[in-house]
């Protein structure tokens, strides 16, 4: 008889993690450990140095500032921080002082949002009415990321994340990179979607490698995570880049393991899936030298028992989290 979706992971995850070896590798010592941390409160001048205390509480090193940029649909051409689903710049410039305050080595990357968002469109499917107009924009307002980044130390700006649709345009892209590296020092990357990385046409313009790595593991997920390592591997040997993976995470539900990107409409929460698939995450990813660091989507969000999202706060998995930060990137 076929167990349900979330009891055969549990089951098989557990045969797995009992059986596994007792040789403990070493992760690369260049290895950073990171949080993703969404700017996302309603309140624009929303404080995160509460969620920034939590991140260096469990053990990271670093923290991915995720900003959202808001246009109307996937056709609009007006693109713009938004009131209610932006942080101000002054909240900004404070969680990035805020962060390095706390040791934090900040990453800083926009992401866009659509205020019209129909069943399963996404970023990934923007077709803007008036390319030359959306360029324009978001330009802009990544010019002055850059400026605001480097003004506050940040060590890596994610130049876009997930625009799956508007990657072809290499022309476009590179001639932003050559306008970033202007007004910024630090590492510029891409976070590509995680079906579709290793085709991005212009990784020899950056510095990284950048995957949102929302795969598949399926019932069998130590094994599961075979192939994408190895497309990882590939890349990285092609580009001669390290990988850093900008997003990898789960939902507290059932089908975490089959649909770890969706988190639409109500379910019961399965802590346990999502801890135990953390568990094989940390420990294939330990010894995979290529991936340089790691950012944990999402702090930002309830957690504990009651919430069926990404947030590991207050539940199993952020001490999942812990104990592998704690051995990957000891601190002091």
């Amino acid at each position: 008889m076929a167990l349900p979706v979330g009891l055969g992971l549990l089951v098989g995850v557990g045969l797995w993690w009992n059986s596994r070896s007792s040789v403990v590798e070493a992760p690369p010592p260049e290895r950073r450990c990171g949080v993703a941390l969404g700017l996302f409160a309603s309140d624009p001048a929303y404080d995160y140095g509460p969620l920034l205390d939590e991140v260096v509480d469990h053990g990271a090193t670093d923290v991915l500032l995720s900003v959202p940029w808001v246009q109307a649909s996937v056709h609009s051409d007006h693109l713009a921080p938004q009131d209610g689903q932006s942080p101000s710049n002054i909240t900004l410039e404070r969680t990035l002082e805020q962060a390095r305050a706390r040791g934090l080595a900040v990453s800083l990357m926009p992401v866009v949002r659509l205020d019209a968002r129909a069943p399963g469109v996404w970023r990934g499917a923007l077709d803007p009415a008036d390319r030359d107009a959306w360029f324009s924009a978001y330009a802009e307002l990544m010019h002055d990321h850059a400026i605001l980044a480097q003004r506050h130390g940040a060590v890596r700006l994610v130049l876009g994340s997930e625009l799956s649709s508007l990657e072809p345009e290499v022309d476009r892209w590179t001639a932003l990179v050559s306008r970033v590296r202007a007004h910024f020092d630090g590492r510029l990357t891409w976070s590509a979607n995680w079906d579709r990385f290793d085709h991005l046409p212009f990784w020899d313009h950056l510095d990284e490698v950048g995957v949102s790595a929302w795969f598949e593991v399926g019932d069998h997920p130590a094994a599961g995570w075979d192939a994408p390592i190895a497309r990882m591997r590939a890349v990285s040997e092609r580009t001669g880049k390290p990988v850093v993976l900008t997003e990898v995470g789960y939902p507290a539900r059932a089908t975490a393991a089959h649909r770890p990107w969706d988190h639409s409409g109500p379910a019961t929460p399965h802590v346990r899936i999502q801890a135990q698939l953390f568990e094989v995450f940390f420990e294939r990813f330990r010894s995979v030298a290529e991936v340089h660091a790691v950012f944990v989507w999402n702090w930002f969000g309830h957690g504990g028992h009651a919430d069926a999202g990404y947030s590991p706060r207050g539940r199993p998995a952020a001490q999942v989290l812990k104990r592998a930060y704690t051995q990957w990137c000891p601190q002091g």
